[in-house]
This record gives structure tokens, C-alpha cells and sequence, in this order.
């Protein structure tokens, strides 16, 4: 896949979307085998989760308590890792770089915590939405007031995710050690609307299935097989969906830095 290294400064959705699904659609076993590989870790946490019910002896539920923490650890670091991996592979493969997962795995484990900490920022920054929307989706009062609170909590999370869009890039495949944060938004910010679809576009949608069934699973009592059925259903969604998105997003992501580049030349003539 060639970089387009064009200095055209517009950006058209439908042109971002071919040139992504093209670079997923050339690399795709590269790109899925690294996402199966993902979807195995959450399908193995997921399962074991199930395990709690299988006993209600004291002795086994302390033993699986222990289990559990040491798996949920090992699943955030394992899941970050092999998310880093795909952004690499996926970087390089735009880039025309040969590259094996093999490679990228090795160069993921040392951005763990740059990626980690890049993620944990964006999430302490809409944390206070997100208990918003929990809260009135808990809340068993009626009336227009909640409608509201929850549309404004949903504002403020897509404003800010959108911004933010390319803060793990810039954390794992740049060198420079802060300011992700203050990066992305520079690189989003004449092009807000545009990227908000393109996101929109390329993974959100995709997650809509997910979201209805964790909310029908939220208000409604469900056996523990639909549950498990329920909880499968994202990790199987993000298999499939996450290496597009990915390659989406990675286009995009290349063509504001080329945008920023030749703005900054310019300015410096």
C-alpha cells in the first residue's frame, strides 16, 4: 500500500474510507490473525468469568477470586500489547514496510505504558460523562430533564473522543515521550467534522449491535448462557471491525501529519 504523500489539504470522507478499506482488504490475514489472536484473550477472560457459577463452596470462590485478578491483569497487558501491535503492523504496512506480527509484538511491549497511559488520560477526562450516563440510564425517575442530561453526557464523550482520536497513535508510534493529548487535537482540529464521521463511519456504527445487547442485558434478566452469548458478541464484533477501523483511522492519521508538515513548511518559508 503507497503512502499518499499528496499536499492536497482537503480530506474527502469517501476517498479516506476506499484508501482504508483497500490497506485492510491487501493485508488482511496480517491484520486478522493479530485481532484473532485479541479476540482469544477476551473469549478465554469472558469464559472464565462464567466459572464463578460452577461452585458456591467459600474455598472455591476465594481461590477463584485470586484467578480472576491475576487474569484480568495479565488481560489488560496482553490486550494492550497485541492493540499496539495491530496499530504498528498496520502503520508500517501503509508505510509499503514488510513487517510480521512477530516484529510488532516485540516493539508493542515496550510502548505498554505510553499506550497505557495515554488511554488511562482520555479516560479520567470522560469518566464524569460517563458516570452521567450510567446514572440516568440507573435512574428509575421519568421526564425530559434525563432525556437531556443523557444527550449532553453523549455530546461531551463524542467531543472528546474525537479530539482525541489519534492519542494512542501519536503514543506508540511516535517518539516524543508527552503532550499526546495536546498532539491530537492539533491535528484534528480543522478537520473536527470530518473525522467525526469518519470515526462514526468506520467503528462506531459497528459497535451499535454491542451496545443495544449490553443495554437489554442491563434492565432485563437474562440465563447465564444468553449472558455469556451477550458478552461474546463485542470481542467477536471488534475481530472483524477493529483491523478496518484501524486502517481507516491510520490514513487519516498520516494524512493530517503530511497537512501539518507542509503547513509548517510553509510558514517557515
Amino acid at each position: 500500500m503507497e503512502q499518499n504523500t499528496g499536499g492536497n489539504e482537503k480530506i474527502s470522507i469517501m476517498e479516506i474510507l476506499k484508501e482504508g478499506f483497500y490497506l485492510y482488504k491487501n493485508n488482511f490475514k496480517l491484520f486478522i490473525s493479530i485481532s484473532f489472536i485479541g479476540f482469544l484473550i477476551n473469549a478465554f477472560v469472558i469464559t472464565f468469568g462464567h466459572l464463578q457459577h460452577l461452585s458456591s463452596s467459600t474455598t472455591y470462590g476465594l481461590i477463584y477470586s485470586i484467578a480472576n485478578l491475576v487474569i484480568v491483569l495479565l488481560n489488560i497487558y496482553f490486550s494492550v500489547v497485541v492493540t499496539i501491535s495491530l496499530i504498528v503492523c498496520i502503520s508500517k504496512r501503509y508505510q509499503s514496510i514488510d513487517t510480521t506480527f512477530q516484529e510488532s509484538y516485540k516493539y508493542a511491549k515496550t510502548r505498554f505504558w505510553r499506550y497505557f497511559g495515554a488511554s488511562m488520560l482520555v479516560f479520567l477526562i470522560m469518566i464524569i460523562p460517563f458516570i452521567g450516563i450510567i446514572g440516568v440510564l440507573l435512574s428509575p425517575s421519568a421526564g425530559s430533564i434525563k432525556y437531556i442530561i443523557f444527550a449532553i453526557c453523549v455530546c461531551i464523550i463524542i467531543y472528546i473522543s474525537t479530539y482525541f482520536s489519534f492519542t494512542t497513535y501519536i503514543a506508540c508510534l511516535e517518539d516524543e515521550n508527552a503532550e499526546y493529548l495536546r498532539k491530537s487535537v492539533k491535528l484534528v482540529k480543522a478537520y473536527f467534522l470530518k473525522i467525526l464521521i469518519i470515526t462514526f463511519l468506520s467503528s462506531t456504527i459497528f459497535s451499535l449491535p454491542s451496545f443495544y445487547l449490553t443495554v437489554i442485558k442491563l434492565f432485563n434478566e437474562i440465563s447465564i448462557i444468553s449472558e455469556y452469548l451477550v458478552k461474546i458478541v463485542s470481542p467477536f464484533i471488534s475481530l472483524i471491525v477493529l483491523p478496518f477501523s484501524n486502517s481507516v483511522m491510520m490514513v487519516v492519521y498520516y494524512r493530517l501529519k503530511d497537512i501539518k508538515d507542509i503547513k509548517f513548511a510553509n510558514d517557515v518559508l
